[in-house]
Formats: structure tokens, C-alpha cells, sequence
């Protein structure tokens, strides 16, 4: 094993070497009392004893305009018992997540991260919380548990709690989506915009290397457009809207965004690279891709 300080790069490994990271700076005390932002993920999977009341779970909060996005999956048994749900909650569930964050010293762990090569995806896990001061607490392991199981099922059980007592209620619905603009945008001046009403579907796009056009219209069905309410469901897309943003390049040279217009005239938008919950944020690509999909099927 190999350790280094988080501003050292490591030398690359062979498969089943492992290499433990400290960031020398990372606060083992926080002193802010306001989360803004949590992102627990942990398996427990090689956990023979004692038994955890789930085998793996992902925990997700964030403050957001309407509320608090919040969601959790979890295993009981084998893999394909799992449960999962993503909704907004009043942001009352923020205290009951500081004590338990309090109660497991996440603090204590923070800064370090350990990573075997070779091992599959969903073997250990990270936790991160982002706090109103600015203050963070992060890390990982990809090989064993990153918490107590009771901690897992404590943070399980808090936003259950939370979905099904405090949910924000008046919220829209896919029902209330009549239109989908997306649009993407490249640092070279190339552009791809796409607008569905649910029948009518217009593409624009130029290619920024060369400058070429290209337009296009089809007529689809609407139960086209019903699978991109179902995908707004089931990722809450409506409700992004507030999450913090990446900083990573990629986002910037290539901006994505994707937005839903209302029956009342409202808009919500979603940007790729918002910092939204890893169980949901495949539905911006899986949407990008349907769409796609579609109008091949019109050509």
C-alpha cells in the first residue's frame, strides 16, 4: 500500500495495489450548523457481522429553490430488492441529518481517501457534506464500508421519515410539462437546440469545426413525449433547480442545459454538471439520449 498527501499525485498502480490519500487540511471539527448539501454512499455488502439492516444504501440531500431535494436507495437481501425514492422535503430534514452526522463523527475520517485498483463499482463508498460556511467534510473507500451500518440505515431512515411526513406539497408535475427545450452550446461556437411540444419536434444545430447547419422537423406520436414526463418523474428533474454546480472544465466547454416549460407558463431548467444525486443524475443523459433516439425514429 502507498500513502500520500492529497497534493501529491500518485504513480499509477498495478490491479490490486491500493493507495491512501490524506488531505493534510481537512477539518476533523466543523463548526457550522447549516448543511447545504449531503451525499452518503456506502455498500455493506462484505459485512458478515453483525448484520446490517441494509446491504447498500445512497443518501441524498440539498437545499434547492422549492425545498429539499432528497433521496435514498437501499438494499435488503440480495440486489434486486431495492427500494428508492427522490422528492422535495421541507428543509427541517437538515437538522435531523447535522445530528446524525454528529452522532457518527464523519468529521473524524475526513480528508482520507483509499482505493484499490480493480475492484467493481458499489464495493465501498464516500461520504460528502457541504456546509453554508463553506466548510466540507469528504471521503472515500472503494473497498470496504465507509460507516457503520447503523449510521447507513440511520441516514436511510431520516430521509424516508422525511418523504413520507414532510414532503413539499402544490409542487407541478410531469402533467404540467407541455414543451422541452433542449439546448447545448460548445466553446467553439458549434450548437445543438431541440424544442418538442409533444408533437412537433424542431432541431437546430451547427457544427462549430466547420460551420455547417443543420435543420430538421418531425412530427411524432404523443406517447413519444410521455416517456420524457416519465423520465422527469422518476429523477425529479422538475426540482434542480437551486443545486450547485461542478467546477469542472468539461461542464464549461460544453454547456448542457435542458428545460421544461408549464402549463401556467413557468419554466424549470436543468443543467448538466448540477451536483444532483448520483442514483438520479443519468436521467439528464438518459434524456439526451431518448431525444435523440426520437428523432432518428422520424427521420
Amino acid at each position: 500500500m502507498k500513502i500520500f498527501h492529497k497534493d501529491l499525485i500518485p504513480e499509477p498502480e498495478v490491479c490490486g495495489g491500493s493507495t491512501t490519500t490524506f488531505a493534510k487540511d481537512a477539518p476533523t471539527e466543523i463548526t457550522s450548523r447549516e448543511i447545504v448539501r449531503l451525499d452518503c454512499v456506502s455498500s455493506f455488502r462484505t459485512v458478515a457481522s453483525p448484520d446490517p439492516k441494509y446491504r447498500y444504501i445512497a443518501a441524498f440531500a440539498a437545499k434547492v429553490d422549492d425545498g429539499a431535494l432528497a433521496g435514498y436507495v437501499c438494499e435488503v437481501g440480495f440486489e434486486e430488492e431495492r427500494e428508492s425514492k427522490l422528492g422535495v422535503v421541507s428543509d427541517a430534514v437538515f437538522e435531523k441529518l447535522i445530528a446524525i452526522v454528529d452522532k457518527y463523527r464523519f468529521a473524524a475520517d475526513n480528508g482520507r481517501s483509499h482505493s484499490v485498483n480493480g475492484l467493481p463499482e458499489n464495493f465501498g463508498g464516500h461520504v460528502s457534506v457541504d456546509y453554508a460556511s463553506g466548510e466540507e467534510i469528504y471521503f472515500s473507500d472503494n473497498q470496504s464500508p465507509v460507516m457503520s451500518g447503523e449510521a447507513g440505515a440511520a441516514l436511510v431512515d431520516c430521509i424516508k421519515s422525511a418523504l413520507k411526513k414532510d414532503a413539499v406539497k402544490g409542487l407541478p408535475s410531469s402533467k404540467d410539462v407541455v414543451s422541452f427545450h433542449w439546448e447545448e452550446r460548445s466553446d467553439d461556437g458549434g450548437y445543438h437546440l431541440i424544442d418538442w411540444d409533444g408533437t412537433a419536434l424542431h432541431t437546430d444545430q451547427k457544427y462549430g469545426f466547420d460551420g455547417s447547419v443543420y435543420v430538421h422537423d418531425v412530427t411524432t406520436a404523443p406517447e413519444d413525449f410521455d416517456k420524457i414526463r416519465r423520465m422527469v418523474d422518476s429523477n425529479q428533474l422538475l426540482f434542480w433547480g437551486g443545486l450547485p454546480e461542478y467546477n469542472i472544465d468539461l461542464y464549461k466547454r460544453y454547456k448542457k442545459t435542458m428545460t421544461f416549460r408549464l402549463k401556467d407558463g413557468s419554466e424549470r431548467t436543468v443543467v448538466d454538471g448540477m451536483k444532483g444525486p448520483d442514483f438520479a443524475r443519468n436521467g439528464i443523459f438518459e434524456t439526451e439520449m431518448y431525444v435523440g433516439d426520437v428523432m432518428r425514429k422520424y427521420k
